[in-house]
């Protein structure tokens, strides 16, 4: 008998099956399924509230059905800090806790984390990791389309772990130490710190224009007829900020009329803004460039309290 083939030997196995298949008898009308126990009054209690603590609770996502639950302040503080300064076991093991929970909250650390990975200030060996949590609990799917992230959230209603700021603070400290300085935990603030970004300076990296030299107009010969100026007047002063000059520098402090101004203009929007130096409560301030932008709008800093 010749050796059998690769060949032939597939085809006699595919003859073979087909030799069972005929020899199997038909399948046997399959026995009614045994009826189901009504449900208790406890069992009926205890379903209806788990479905109440899952409508009721904005840190559970869809995804975290039957998952261990909001996790407390204290432990969910505790747990952001593991993602940002423990070691690689305690990186994955918060991250096993709040995919668990399914806690919403951590939506905008993990937002964080996922820019700081961009950046370089996180560990590639976890990065993976933020941004498969932050899909998970989220429940979008923006990939590393970080402004995508951003602007959702922004028109959400989420809000972070207690300690947000402070742990903000700490992150961005990693670029610049002055950012820690600004963003502090017992700092309040008017605007979501969770939409405060990192400019792309350091602080002051944009120097501000402090008491500039003034000339008189028709000296001004560097200047176009036509070019845009920002015009000033108070108490009988007149003065103009060319924007060319702005552009520059974005901040300008001075005195006009007798009166303290900070002159702050904004090179993402467009928009100029003088401000009166004097506050309530007596004090004066001048002011820098944080390094900051809230909405592609700039945010200052004075330079009295660095708030």
């Amino acid at each position: 008998m010749p050796p059998l083939t690769k060949s032939s030997v597939i085809l006699t196995y595919l003859i073979f099956l087909l030799i069972l298949v005929a020899c199997v008898p038909a399948a046997t009308t399959p026995a009614p399924a045994e009826t189901a126990e009504p449900a208790t009054p406890s069992d009926e209690l205890a379903t209806s509230a788990t479905e109440d603590n899952m409508a009721e609770d904005p840190t559970s996502s869809p995804e975290s059905s039957g998952s261990a639950g909001p996790i407390p302040d204290e432990e969910a503080t505790g747990l952001m800090y593991d993602l940002l300064r423990g070691s690689t076991d305690e990186v994955f093991a918060a991250h096993d806790r709040i995919q668990r929970a399914g806690d919403r909250r951590f939506i905008a650390p993990l937002i964080e984390l996922l820019r700081s990975a961009q950046l370089g200030l996180v560990p590639s060996t976890v990065a993976v990791v933020h941004f498969q949590t932050l899909e998970q609990i989220s429940g979008q799917s923006f990939g590393s389309d970080w402004p995508a992230w951003i602007t959702w959230y922004g028109a959400s209603d989420l809000t972070p772990p207690p300690g947000f700021t402070g742990w903000k603070g700490e992150l961005l400290s990693a670029i610049d130490p002055g950012f820690g300085e600004f963003l502090q935990d017992e700092f309040p603030s008017r605007i979501r710190v969770e939409e405060i970004q990192w400019g792309g300076v350091l602080v002051d990296g944009i120097p501000a224009l402090d008491n500039p030299k003034m000339i008189a107009a028709d000296k001004a010969d560097f200047l176009e007829p036509w070019e845009p100026v920002f015009g000033i007047a108070i108490n009988g002063d007149a003065r103009a900020y060319p924007l060319r000059i702005l552009d520059w520098h974005e901040m300008a402090n001075d005195v006009v009329g007798g009166v303290p101004v900070s002159l702050a203009y904004c090179t993402l929007c467009g928009a100029g803004v003088a401000f009166d130096g004097r506050a309530p409560n007596g004090e004066t301030y001048d002011f820098g460039s944080s390094g900051f932008l809230f909405r592609s709008n700039k945010l200052m800093y004075d330079r009295q309290t660095r708030t």
